[in-house]
């Protein structure tokens, strides 16, 4: 399994043959492939969404949908009912989780973790390790939010918090980065 990643770093390689070869592909939100296919592959098997859009549904086949916001009630959160109506099978990420990533990394209190945090706590939980690419957060890269965008940071996530959970998880040899040894 592989996760891509928004962050700006992904259009520094041309990884896309190396992307597609792997089994599972996850995605992020507002992915970006086309022109990028050279870099970051052509297919994606999960989709990890904090929005609903009604275009990357017709236009792909994915196998799973994961949403995640900060709205944790299932019933109230507008972005998870629509993708339920579109998707009856899309999973939700629970509250649980961001408080076990926090205590993860010994925080004094629950911590806003990106969503590609959350999904790889997420996923490390249906096997032993991933690869990530795309995670500039979690190599200590801070600055263009997204390679396909001008989309600026937030002021949400902390990027120092990011790459301590990343990297305990890689120190624990959880996660691996594509095109590293």
């Amino acid at each position: 399994m592989i996760l891509v990643g928004n962050g700006a770093s992904v259009s520094d390689g041309n990884f896309g043959k190396e992307i597609d070869a792997f089994q599972t592909i996850v995605r992020f939100s507002w992915f970006w492939i086309d022109g990028f296919e050279e870099k970051v592959g052509t297919r994606t098997d999960i989709w990890a969404t904090t929005i609903f859009c009604k275009k990357r549904l017709e236009e792909n086949a994915f196998d799973r949908i994961i949403a995640h916001s900060w709205q944790w009630d299932p019933d109230k959160c507008k972005t998870f009912g629509l993708l339920r109506d579109a998707f009856p099978g899309v999973e939700k990420t629970t509250s649980d989780t961001i408080r076990e990533m926090s205590a993860f990394i010994d925080l004094p209190k629950v911590y806003a973790f990106s969503s590609g945090a959350i999904l790889a706590w997420h996923f490390l939980k249906e096997r032993e390790s991933i690869t990530l690419t795309g995670f500039d957060w979690a190599k200590g890269i801070v600055g263009r939010h997204h390679y396909g965008d001008k989309q600026s940071k937030g002021t949400i996530h902390d990027p120092e918090k990011e790459f301590l959970f990343f990297d305990k998880l890689k120190q624990q040899n959880k996660i691996f980065f594509l095109g590293e040894d």
